[in-house]
């Protein structure tokens, strides 16, 4: 028990320490702390990673970027990729589900505008779009899951759809993760060359829905 709220307490104060740009090195001197839990015991604490990364997405609390970082930095790209995106996809369909059955009138009221604009693209391209939103950030990742919640996607697509588009970002801020020496700011991350694979990618989905129609006619 003392593990998962040592951890819990460190992954909030990072994520606030990135949110209101306090500076990465409060987040790189963070990570002492959580490597000496992780050595410990190293299974649970994985297990309370996930704990909580499921329960910042499910609050939408926009700490993914940092999440999926952290990630990286503590258990490689390739586990923390895996960890980050069942936490992100876990907790945004919990949020996805609380703004379908229990929030709907107010997250309209708060996002009138996007919530008009996600409803337009999910009736013209379907999942196409949300494949879209989740691999360009365009939209922040918890307004994606609240604004899903209030179009007919089933929650089963939804969350099938998230896990998959999410994991190429994720897995990209993973690897970051393992260079966190290198990274000042969140600027370093987010660079033209991340951003272009990003967009190839969200691409990538049009061109085949394109070709397709082609074939066909």
């Amino acid at each position: 028990m003392r593990l998962w709220l040592s951890l819990a307490a460190v992954t909030i104060v990072a994520g606030l320490a990135w949110h209101y740009g306090i500076g990465i090195a409060h987040v790189k001197a963070l990570l002492l702390p959580l490597q000496e839990m992780q050595a410990r015991s190293p299974w649970l604490f994985a297990a309370g990673y996930l704990a909580v990364h499921i329960l910042l997405e499910a609050l939408c609390a926009p700490f993914e970027i940092l999440l999926a970082v952290m990630a990286g930095a503590l258990f490689g790209p390739v586990l923390g990729a895996i960890l980050a995106s069942f936490g992100s996809t876990i907790g945004g369909t919990a949020a996805f589900s609380w703004s379908r059955w229990l929030l709907r009138e107010r997250v309209r009221a708060w996002f009138p505008r996007r919530s008009a604009m996600v409803d337009e693209g999910m009736a013209r391209d379907g999942v196409l779009y949300l494949v879209t939103l989740r691999l360009l950030p365009v939209v922040p990742f918890f307004v994606v899951n609240l604004l899903a919640g209030l179009t007919p996607i089933r929650t089963r697509t939804f969350y099938l759809i998230t896990q998959i588009s999410l994991f190429p970002a994720i897995y990209l801020y993973a690897n970051a993760g393992t260079q966190l020496a290198r990274i000042d700011a969140v600027s370093d991350i987010l660079s033209p060359a991340f951003l272009g694979v990003l967009t190839l990618l969200a691409i990538l989905p049009w061109l085949a829905k394109w070709g397709l129609a082609r074939i066909k006619t």
